[in-house]
């Protein structure tokens, strides 16, 4: 704590319009890089930034764990629209990242509006406010991605996308079931198109399926048809664009019903098991 304390004076004297980037690497802890995005637009005669910076690369899941996530913006809002926003933007982005399945208490995610833009305050409901939250989900799918991408020894952010659920629930049991497990994340470090793995995960998520309706993507890669392997779909032309794609999808159609879910995953490696293994707290 008095370390926290001394330094608070020595931070302030470093308060700059030009630190973005330093406070981005500033909350860095296993994150391989710092992680920020921004936009600019106008509404009207008001010019606008839309700025991100976060950290995170293990304990992602659920809903941020051990992520730190900070936007700030100059944009006016009524308090009503502020909150719509950012909770929508946040629900289908930050909260649907898994790099490990682990948890933890200590995840913020927080935005800030100081209306120095000088714009009209956004209302909710309105196409001001639609507009914005466009743009606050593309930034933050960024960080989505980016924060995946960096999961602890990762090397491969997938977009778990399934589509064809009864419900939105089955789907999230899927989707997560998927990202979270071992031999799916192995075998995309490893480059292996093994169909077989997401089926099994597909079958214990808990959520009703029929074999004989699922389909599967790997990327561009048709590979399951009707519940069973697509014979034309060449093994070594998928485990090609595995090794050369860093970020990729793997797209689960059920054939039950509309219910849609995603959540980004990253793959599992040596490098994961050596830095837990080796990292003392």
């Amino acid at each position: 704590m008095k370390a926290l304390v001394d330094g608070i004076p020595k931070a302030k004297e470093l308060l700059s319009g030009k630190n973005f980037i330093e406070a981005a690497k500033g909350i860095m802890t296993t994150d391989q890089y710092p992680k920020y995005a921004a936009c600019t637009g106008k509404l009207g005669s008001a010019k606008y930034t839309l700025a991100v910076l976060a950290k995170g690369a293990g304990m992602l899941r659920p809903d941020m764990a051990t992520m730190l996530a900070y936007v700030v913006t100059d944009l006016a809002f009524t308090k009503k629209a502020l909150s719509e926003i950012f909770r929508k933007a946040v629900e289908v982005t930050l909260n649907r990242i898994t790099v490990d399945g682990d948890t933890s208490t200590n995840d913020t995610v927080l935005i800030l509006a100081n209306g120095r833009a000088g714009n009209k305050p956004i209302v909710a409901g309105s196409k001001e406010a639609k507009m914005i939250e466009g743009q606050l989900k593309a930034l933050l799918e960024d960080m989505a991605r980016k924060i995946a991408l960096d999961g602890e020894g990762a090397t491969k952010c997938c977009d778990v996308k399934i589509s064809g659920a009864r419900s939105v629930a089955d789907a999230k049991k899927i989707s997560y079931s998927i990202g979270n497990s071992p031999l799916v994340k192995t075998a995309l470090f490893g480059c292996d198109p093994n169909w077989g793995r997401i089926m099994a995960a597909i079958g214990y998520s808990g959520a009703d399926v029929i074999p004989e309706k699922i389909s599967i993507h790997i990327g561009p890669y048709h590979v399951v048809k009707k519940g069973i392997g697509v014979p034309t779909t060449k093994e070594a032309l998928v485990s090609n664009f595995m090794k050369k794609n860093k970020h990729m999808d793997i797209t689960v159609n059920l054939g039950l019903g509309k219910g849609c879910f995603h959540v980004y995953m990253s793959d599992l490696t040596y490098d994961y098991v050596h830095l837990n293994a080796e990292y003392h707290t």
